[in-house]
């Protein structure tokens, strides 16, 4: 099989890239305990950058300090505390000839900490940590959405300030804005649960503030899950409408998956 292509440069919106080949984001729990970028975390992202990759998508940091971080040691982008070492390594991997972009996520009931508070459109909680802590998510009030909007769109603008060359919204892998999606974790009877439109609306808002806040020049992408392979759940017909929503919003990319942390 061949790829032609493959090493052409290419565009993502208005970013040119050298060649076809992106190093997803993936986490490694290397940052410091405060979410700051760490000298392991520079050296792991040198190495990948230095491998030739047009484009290194550095794993997902966390939006806001009050329930969004999923684990220890993961990065964050919560503060602009955080934006002198997100600086360094935006600046470390794009030395290197290959282009930096950064992903943001909340992790709603997907919360490896087992620690409250944690957040999720309602109270159903994810089968795998439930079995070891009995943890149930709290349901979001409508402040609390609109306060993780914010957060979204406040993280976007640190990326673009830190001097990432591409911000990329978490929405897939069972993390809040898949909660939100999928009719499996969203039984909200508000303008946020039921039909397919009212269950994207949480993204497409967030979508809306990111664009306010980073300019409609800055790339911009949403990963999302294809189907969360749950029974009730997100399928791929879903999927197929959010994108075409997403498009219409100027979305630059979608970068496709399938499952969350319980079902893959």
């Amino acid at each position: 099989m061949e790829f032609k292509s493959l090493f052409q440069s290419g565009k993502i919106g208005t970013l040119e890239v050298s060649n076809r080949v992106v190093k997803a984001p993936q986490s490694t729990a290397m940052s410091n305990m405060d979410g700051s970028v760490s000298e392991r975390l520079i050296r792991h992202y040198k190495k990948l950058a230095e491998g030739g990759v047009g484009l290194v998508i550095v794993e997902y940091a966390y939006v806001d300090d009050y329930a969004s971080k999923s684990a220890h040691c993961q990065l964050g982008i919560s503060s602009n505390e955080h934006i002198p070492g997100l600086a360094w390594l935006a600046s470390t991997i794009k030395e290197t000839g290959a282009k930096a972009g950064i992903q943001i996520e909340h992790c709603g009931r997907q919360k490896f900490l087992g620690t409250p508070p944690m957040l999720a459109p309602s109270r159903i909680p994810w089968p795998t940590l439930y079995e070891k802590t009995v943890m149930v998510p709290e349901e979001m009030n409508l402040e609390q959405i609109e306060d993780v909007i914010e957060a979204f769109g406040d993280a976007a603008l640190r990326a673009q300030m830190a001097g990432f060359d591409l911000v990329e919204i978490h929405g897939a892998h069972g993390y809040l804005i898949t909660n939100f999606l999928s009719p499996h974790t969203n039984k909200r009877l508000d303008l946020y649960g039921g039909s397919l439109e009212n269950r994207m609306r949480f993204l497409k808002r967030i979508v809306e503030n990111v664009r306010k806040k980073v300019g409609p020049d800055y790339p911009v992408t949403v990963r999302l899950s294809g189907s969360d392979y749950e029974p009730d759940g997100l399928t791929i017909e879903d999927t197929v409408e959010i994108s075409k929503v997403l498009e219409t919003l100027g979305i630059d990319a979608i970068h496709v998956s399938g499952g969350d942390h319980h079902m893959m």
